[in-house]
């Protein structure tokens, strides 16, 4: 195994514990807003992203944001694909 396989070998293996992770937190917490919803007040409801938020789902969400204002127009979109198509060494049909 090369370098370079072994470090796409690793970076899947990394993902894959930290969505093991994140699932065993995001399960927890949704547990925890079960458990902790008929103790509240009536009319009160509690949603597991506001008991716990996630330093991670932050991030998702500032990510989020910062695309929406990014969007491409028709044209911008036609004009990198046909970029990207040279630079691939192919010619638009």
């Amino acid at each position: 195994m090369d370098f370079a396989e072994f470090a796409a070998v690793y970076k899947a293996y990394a993902e894959q514990r930290d969505t093991d992770f994140k699932d065993r937190w995001v399960r927890m917490r949704l547990l925890a807003t079960i458990v902790i919803q008929p103790h509240l007040a009536k009319g009160k409801k509690i949603t597991p992203e506001k008991l716990l938020p996630f330093p991670w789902e932050k991030t998702q969400k500032r990510s989020a944001k910062k695309g929406k204002g990014q969007e491409l127009t028709p044209e911008q979109q036609r004009k990198r694909m046909a970029e990207l198509v040279k630079k691939l060494g192919d010619e638009m049909i």
